[in-house]
């Protein structure tokens, strides 16, 4: 169980905004960024004009990763910034309505897996258990796919399947359940490629893996869209951005993805 009471080192990221300076990620206030924590939580923004979570917020009703991040006890979001070091990708939400906080944070050096359990000694009641990946940071790679394919027309077909011309349906990383499965079929197939194929080619079964997005209901905009991986050897983050524009459906939609991977040397829990 984590019980560190350590402030710990706030992660930072170069901002182009800011000349390429370091500026911790809890300052800044764009997508990507950590929320920065206050003694209690903002307001509300007005519902119609915030980015939901389509699988939570609309639902269900619980808060959005801003709010549950600093829901978190401080100990447990200051260890995990100083663990995962300069943050690419995260999320926070509600296990249930009201209930405990799970968290997510990939960084240069590890990916953080914040998970709560028993009512115990933390700031909001429960223990959490730290899930640690961590990377062989010479290993660490990303690259950005953009996809922009155009809108389909009558004689363009039905759209894309799972098994292009009537072939063998794709093969998929060992692990990995039929929910998970579908959202990465969803993906542009550079993307796939790069965040499923080392586990391919080395035959590696996923321990864990999670998906996290917002959504503009109205647009079909889901931004940040995350999706993590993680064996015994190797960890991967896919992070961006899914637009459908006008006249387009799912089957081409826009995407700007960054893709990152690396070799995990060590995994720890606790």
């Amino acid at each position: 169980m984590y019980d560190d009471t350590g402030e710990g080192r706030r992660p930072v990221r170069r901002d182009p905004e800011q000349n390429g300076q370091e500026v911790p990620l809890s300052d800044l206030r764009r997508d990507g960024a950590l929320p920065v924590r206050r003694d209690r939580a903002p307001a509300r923004p007005d519902r119609d004009a915030r980015l939901l979570d389509v699988e939570y917020a609309l639902e269900y009703g619980l808060a959005d990763r801003d709010e549950c991040w600093q829901r978190l006890p401080a100990r447990v979001t200051s260890r995990m910034a100083d663990v995962a070091g300069t943050i690419e990708g995260w999320f926070a939400r509600e296990t249930r309505r009201g209930g405990p906080i799970e968290a997510m944070a990939f960084g240069h050096r590890a990916l953080v897996i914040a998970v709560p359990r028993a009512r115990g000694l933390d700031d909001d009641g429960h223990q959490y258990v730290l899930h640690r990946y961590e990377f062989d940071a010479s290993t660490l790679r990303s690259a950005h796919v953009r996809h922009q394919p155009p809108r389909r027309t009558p004689s363009s077909g039905a759209g894309r399947s799972g098994a292009p011309d009537g072939g063998p349906p794709p093969r998929h990383a060992a692990g990995l359940d039929p929910d998970f499965v579908q959202t990465l079929s969803g993906l542009p197939p550079r993307a796939r490629a790069l965040l499923e194929g080392p586990y391919l080619e080395h035959d590696d079964v996923v321990l864990r893996y999670d998906s996290f997005w917002w959504a503009n209901p109205d647009e079909g905009d889901l931004r940040p869209f995350i999706v993590i991986m993680a064996s015994a050897r190797r960890a991967a983050l896919g992070v961006g951005r899914r637009l459908i524009p006008p006249g387009h459906d799912r089957s081409t939609a826009h995407w700007q993805l960054t893709c990152w991977d690396a070799r995990v040397v060590k995994r720890t829990e606790r």
